[in-house]
């Protein structure tokens, strides 16, 4: 929804302002915030996989297997559990 919102104001990856509503003098840019493009590629990850440039998948099932391979307590992926 996001991308065609971007297309409908004339933003692609060239063009990243356009004209001020209010002020066609000044330029309004966009730009996409880290935090938030993090959240989405985890939130992609878990409901549609991630393809990588080799063609192997990582899907919430590869996620879960790592998770209960990563039960020691000298962890592998310490940031990375169940309650996160």
């Amino acid at each position: 929804m996001l991308i065609l919102d971007f297309l409908l104001i004339g933003i692609t990856e060239n063009q990243v302002w356009f004209k001020n509503p209010a002020n066609a003098e000044r330029a309004v840019y966009v730009f996409a915030d880290p935090p938030h493009m993090i959240k989405l590629i985890r939130n992609h990850l878990i409901d549609d996989g991630l393809v990588l440039s080799d063609g192997s998948t990582i899907t919430k099932e590869t996620l879960n297997e790592i998770l209960l391979f990563d039960q020691k307590e000298l962890r592998l992926c310490p940031k990375i559990g169940v309650e996160s």
